[in-house]
């Protein structure tokens, strides 16, 4: 592991509690694994300064162990470093995570608020578009001339122009001036006579107008009063 710039060994200058030390048991230290008890300890393991005097190291095999015991203490400094950096960013880890979690809870939010504004307008969509359908079928049944002309573009209803009309004959006039000289036929006549039944309005066609006979024969009664057969008037 390579080693981080920002640390530094810290100067053992603390004095060791030399007789507190020996009077630990180690091996029962160990077998309960009781770290708090271990904790007491740091102190003079850690900063603890070994060359206090209390120690005679002038032997070889003295020297070695010095050696050995100066290493546990950097050893136990690094350790404690990386504990200590190892809870920081834990800590900035924790914090990042809160803030992710609070940002995501209100993008699904946000999400479940459009999807459902979405499925809302599909169905508006849908109804927009049966509607149009019925409108354009009841407008081929009415008119198909201008149904044919109506046309959907960039979601706007066009209607195209209509074509122009077919150029008149020549014989227009004289055709509108025999019709406009033309008598309607009376629909109804009394007593059958020549009147018009409505069946054959689809086949009628216009006659020619001629003047009205009013000539009365010689000899014709007319009734003066009305209901009084008596009273009558011979011409």
């Amino acid at each position: 592991m390579a080693q981080s710039t920002t640390f530094r060994f810290e100067e053992r200058s603390a004095p060791v509690d030399w007789p507190r030390v020996a009077a630990l048991d180690v091996r029962r230290l160990e077998k309960l694994g009781d770290v708090v008890a271990l904790r007491e300890f740091l102190a003079d393991v850690c900063v603890g300064d070994v060359d206090d005097g209390f120690v005679d190291y002038d032997s070889e095999r003295s020297q070695r162990e010095r050696t050995a015991l100066r290493t546990a203490q950097l050893t136990a400094q690094y350790l404690l470093y990386a504990q200590h950096v190892l809870a920081s960013r834990t800590a900035v880890l924790e914090k990042g995570h809160a803030r992710l979690r609070k940002a995501e809870a209100r993008e699904r939010r946000r999400y479940e608020t459009r999807r459902d504004r979405v499925a809302l307008l599909e169905e508006e969509l849908a109804t927009q578009r049966r509607l149009c359908e019925t409108h354009a079928a009841v407008l081929r049944s009415v008119d198909p001339v201008l149904a044919s002309r109506v046309s959907h573009k960039d979601g706007r209803v066009v209607v195209a122009d209509a074509p122009p009309p077919p150029p008149m004959p020549d014989d227009a006039d004289d055709a509108a001036s025999d019709v406009s000289s033309v008598a309607p036929a009376p629909l109804f006549a009394r007593g059958g006579g020549n009147g018009m039944s409505l069946l054959s309005l689809a086949a009628w066609q216009p006659v020619a107008a001629r003047p009205m006979d009013l000539t009365i024969p010689a000899g014709t009664e007319l009734p003066l009063v009305a209901g009084d057969p008596e009273a009558t008037l011979r011409l």
